[in-house]
């Protein structure tokens, strides 16, 4: 079921007409491949996490109807632009190069970042990923600041994938090193595979926000709604349901 809907968010995605979407609707772009904060439920069929309840929430605060479109994480800005949906949400996190194409709301989650490996791995502080195959997710900032990381005095293999869950498939079958990733999937995919282990890189944090087309009206709404919400205490809720230790 997800390949299928996975499947037909992509051809939506390249078909070169704009859609029209109804007035009372809010379309949520997302890649539901990095739990706790959006994944698929293949016992309900649907979507699921952190992201996916607080796009909930805030369709509900703006009055609309929420529809969530998955498609690979690549494709996500180049989908929002061309009109395929009126906001990201996927554990996006800001930067100058993405500034350049989409607006982004508020942040509303700080996120450390770790290292998933092999427990098997002997990983050495003092000389990090060098010599390393090193996996990321493509479009990540995590695959950007990497291929800006390389130098000759630092050099590692840097390896690209649409999903998440194919770095952890070839973590899981010694393809790869070490995948980079924010810290409460890692503890995620550590917790449900017994031979991995997590590796905190002090001081590495990603900030998580939603993403707009530029200029859309839709940020400064997005931003109120997402001030009420905390202040209402909403984001206890999510921590406590998505992100403590029992998850």
């Amino acid at each position: 079921m997800k390949s299928i809907i996975g499947l037909c968010a992509l051809i939506l995605t390249l078909c070169g007409c704009e859609e029209t979407h109804p007035r009372g609707e809010l379309i949520v772009l997302t890649s539901a491949d990095n739990p706790p904060f959006e994944s698929f439920d293949t016992q309900n069929y649907g979507f699921k996490g952190y992201d996916v309840d607080l796009a909930r929430a805030l369709a509900k605060k703006l009055g609309k109807k929420l529809e969530i479109v998955e498609m690979p994480f690549s494709v996500l800005i180049p989908a929002l632009k061309s009109g395929r949906g009126d906001m990201i949400f996927a554990a996006l996190t800001p930067s100058d190069e993405r500034a350049k194409n989409i607006d982004f709301s508020t942040p509303y989650f700080k996120n450390p970042v770790y290292l998933l490996a092999k427990k098997s791995l002997n990983y050495a502080p003092k000389t990090g990923v060098q010599g390393l195959r090193i996996g990321v997710q493509q479009g990540s900032t995590y695959e950007s600041y990497y291929m800006e990381l390389s130098s000759p005095e630092l050099q590692f293999d840097l390896r690209g994938f649409s999903k998440i869950g194919e770095v952890i498939q070839e973590l899981l079958n010694n393809r790869i090193d070490v995948a980079v990733m924010g810290s409460k999937a890692a503890e995620t995919f550590a917790k449900n595979h017994p031979t991995l282990k997590i590796i905190p890189l002090p001081g590495a944090t990603t900030t998580f926000a939603a993403g707009f087309r530029k200029g859309s009206p839709l940020k400064s709404d997005v931003d109120q709604a997402l001030k009420e919400l905390r202040k209402e205490g909403f984001f206890d809720s999510l921590e406590k349901k998505w992100l403590s230790s029992k998850v």
